[in-house]
């Protein structure tokens, strides 16, 4: 699965909206959520509105309110809301695949559902409340434990992104992960 800057605005967006106790403005909604462009803000609440997790409210009066309790929008929810439905890869073998790769596709079905079990048990209110479930944390930790460093998060792709140039700069071969 891939993270895309999408979904980590959405989030932004979301859990900013979370704290707030009355409509945000898009401007305001933009800064607080971390600088984003106001422009791409807008293009990111349309999706979130069409998946009917945002209110948009116009006039003077108006702002940008969750379209529900914080305590029942999930990770899960502004992820589909973004990208659609969620697939671990790139989608489903041909029937002659299925046939010729066994059992395989097992695999990849139990990682495609703990991924949306995962998603599903955190909530907008605990990451407005910076916190994250026991069970979702002990996940976390454990391949951190092991010294494994996920690339699919947005800060380890700039960082390897970073190291790459450097690398190119300097005319020499980046070490294998």
């Amino acid at each position: 699965m891939h993270i895309s800057g999408r979904v980590e605005y959405a989030l932004r967006a979301m859990v900013t909206l979370a704290r707030a106790e009355q409509p945000i403005t898009v401007g305001k909604l933009a800064a607080d959520s971390g600088n984003l462009s106001v422009n791409y803000l807008y293009v990111i609440l349309d999706e979130l509105r069409r998946g009917a997790l945002v209110h948009i409210h116009r006039g003077p009066r108006g702002g940008v309110v969750l379209a529900g309790s914080a305590t029942r929008l999930t990770v899960k929810d502004v992820v589909q809301a973004i990208e659609g439905g969620l697939t671990f890869g790139d989608g489903r073998l041909a029937a002659d695949a299925e046939q010729a790769t066994g059992r395989i596709s097992t695999v990849w079905l139990a990682a495609h559902n703990a991924m949306l079990d995962a998603l599903e048990q955190v909530t907008l209110a605990d990451l407005a409340a910076d916190r994250i479930p026991d069970a979702i944390e002990h996940l976390a930790k454990t391949r951190l434990a092991e010294g494994q460093q996920p690339s699919f998060l947005p800060q380890n792709r700039a960082n390897r992104s970073a190291s790459l140039r450097a690398h190119l700069r300097r005319g020499t071969a980046p070490s294998s992960p």
